[in-house]
């Protein structure tokens, strides 16, 4: 569940102040800048093929960008978008120099550093730029220089681009058609799930982020189906937004590591969904961080501040959406409610549930109706006992086999405000 490395520790210390380099470096990047001798640089054109689908029309949302607050960060991260596209085959101390960014303004460390963050969080498939950058601000002529480097060669890029390309492909040949934006959601959610496993050798070997970085790109996720946090989330912002669903990441603490989860759009407002905590061995656990308030999955998930100094920039978020509508919760949105311990739904509910012969039956417990502890005593465990009566009626219609209630198995979930029961047959 932990981010790998270079997001927490690299970038603060990564960044180079010339000013403050050794009379030789320093001599030679003004002479670069300022001077007529500035060396000859070659750089190779990237290349990255869009995949589309038929009918969903891909978006590139720029929330992080829409956070930025002056003309010179917007300009900054505007010409990133070109430069990255642009990198040398010469490695500098295993780095790819990208074209240097030129801006007529003297822009602070933080500025520089804020729009970096902004970059980095908008742009899932740009997934080659390192978070180590060198740059120069010059007051006095009012002049800042900005290089970003590549963690692999152009050809490499070129590579895993296309092996990016056909996953993401093939993921887009199975959406069906006519899916409204929830189901987009769901049916994405639910193929990195099958697709993909989380690496648990992460937890047990310390060196392990650093010897393999993919696991925190959308190339782990979707290319090896191997990843981290950081790999599913940022899968699932790519291929979402593949298919013109908005979606960010966000980054925090889960159970006090750190983690990494996912903020989606829907029709009536953003919601919370974890696909690594979602992906469990257990199918009951598959949809329990599927859709979430603030408040539910603050519960284990609680979300970095807003960036408040230049070293927290890459583990901290700019921009945090507010998500308190239940409307499309999983279990809300597709399991049967109690409202009414007398009305039939309970009874067809379990009548389709075991028409399917499914393991378990969720039932979302209307918060303005019951606690979840009243509605287990109701249904099961004190007078009048509705859920027996239910199961009676739904072995009279079963052909030929019947719900085993001689030894019902249940289980809660108070801030979900779930019950499950687990059915058995005979």
């Amino acid at each position: 569940m932990r981010l790998i490395r270079r997001i927490t520790t690299v970038v603060m210390i990564a960044a180079l102040m010339l000013a403050l380099c050794s009379c030789a470096p320093l001599g030679d990047m003004m002479g670069e800048i300022f001077g007529t001798e500035a060396p000859t640089e070659s750089f190779e054109p990237v290349t990255v093929n869009e995949e589309v689908h038929d009918e969903y029309q891909p978006i590139v949302p720029r929330y992080s960008y829409a956070t930025l607050s002056t003309d010179a960060q917007r300009l900054l991260y505007d010409k990133m978008l070109d430069a990255v596209y642009h990198v040398s085959s010469d490695a500098d101390e295993g780095l790819y120099p990208t074209e240097k960014i030129e801006l007529d303004v003297a822009m602070s460390e933080e500025d520089i550093r804020r729009v970096m963050k902004a970059f980095y969080d908008d742009n899932p498939d740009i997934w080659w730029v390192s978070t180590t950058y060198l740059r120069l601000i010059d007051e006095e002529r009012d002049y800042t220089m900005v290089r970003l480097y590549a963690d692999v060669s152009p050809d490499m890029i070129e590579t895993r681009n296309r092996q990016l390309h056909d996953a993401v492909g093939a993921f887009l040949d199975t959406v069906p058609t006519g899916l409204t934006t929830y189901e987009l959601e769901k049916f994405t959610h639910d193929y990195l799930l099958d697709t993909c496993a989380y690496d648990t050798e992460v937890d047990s070997v310390e060196s392990y982020l650093n010897d393999h970085p993919d696991l925190g790109l959308p190339y782990g996720a979707l290319v090896d189906h191997t990843a981290v946090c950081e790999g599913y989330a940022r899968a699932m912002q790519l291929l979402l937004n593949r298919l013109g669903v908005g979606c960010v990441c966000i980054i925090g603490q889960g159970q006090g590591e750190l983690h990494m989860w996912n903020a989606v759009l829907l029709d009536d407002g953003w919601y919370l969904v974890d696909p690594t905590w979602d992906d469990q061995q257990d199918d009951q656990l598959r949809y329990n961080y599927f859709n979430l308030t603030e408040s539910q999955m603050n519960e284990d998930h609680i979300p970095a501040d807003a960036v408040d100094n230049d070293d927290s920039y890459m583990s901290a978020n700019l921009y945090l959406p507010d998500c308190d509508r239940t409307t499309f919760n999983y279990f809300s949105y597709e399991c049967v409610h109690l409202n009414d311990l007398y009305d039939n739904a309970i009874a067809d509910a379990l009548y389709e549930a075991a028409a399917g012969y499914e393991d378990v039956l969720f039932i979302y417990v209307e918060p303005s109706a019951y606690t979840v502890d009243e509605a287990i005593r109701y249904l099961i465990t004190d007078y009048p006992q509705e859920l027996f009566d239910d199961l009676d009626e739904v072995n009279r219609r079963l052909p030929d086999y019947s719900v085993d209630d001689s030894n019902i198995r249940y289980f809660s979930d108070d801030t979900l405000h779930i019950l499950g029961i687990e059915l058995s047959y005979l």
